[in-house]
């Protein structure tokens, strides 16, 4: 099968917006991990200034 140019631009034009598409969500989700890390965190910090008093 031979692609046209035109064909050929359209699938890479495709590719590259699912690929930043793609890129969105794992970001995403890697944020929604940190912010669980931090609230954890927070919540150690909390604990360790309560037996402090």
């Amino acid at each position: 099968m031979t692609l046209t140019r035109t064909q050929l631009q359209a699938i890479l034009t495709e590719y590259i917006r699912l690929m930043k598409q793609l890129g969105e969500e794992q970001k995403t989700e890697l944020d929604k991990i940190v912010h669980g890390l931090e609230q954890q965190r927070i919540a150690e910090i909390h604990a360790q200034i309560n037996q402090l008093q």
